[in-house]
């Protein structure tokens, strides 16, 4: 999400710039947090789904497949079939 936002300032191209928006979430991620959350996703046609139940920043490999993040805010947690902030990576830098 940083160097996006770096080579957007550096070269003025706003396609490396990350997009928000909102998607139904179809799988189980029950883990409430003191801090704000990023989890690894793919969202496809407005359904975005958990690659990886081990969301670690040491676990690369849940970054395999992801094209978003879901931002689960301080203090509350989602649920299935619930409507979820997420950040999508910009196809740029996939």
């Amino acid at each position: 999400l940083y160097i996006g936002s770096i080579i957007s300032a550096v070269t003025g191209c706003t396609s490396y710039l990350p997009v928000r928006s909102q998607a139904v979430l179809v799988s189980e991620f029950d883990k409430p947090s003191n801090v704000r959350r990023l989890v690894r996703a793919a969202v496809v046609n407005g359904e975005v789904t958990i690659l990886s139940k081990n969301q670690a920043s040491s676990v690369l490999s849940s970054f395999v497949g992801a094209n978003c993040y879901i931002d689960i805010p301080k203090g509350s947690s989602v649920s299935k079939v619930s409507k979820v902030d997420i950040i999508k990576i910009p196809e740029a830098l996939l």
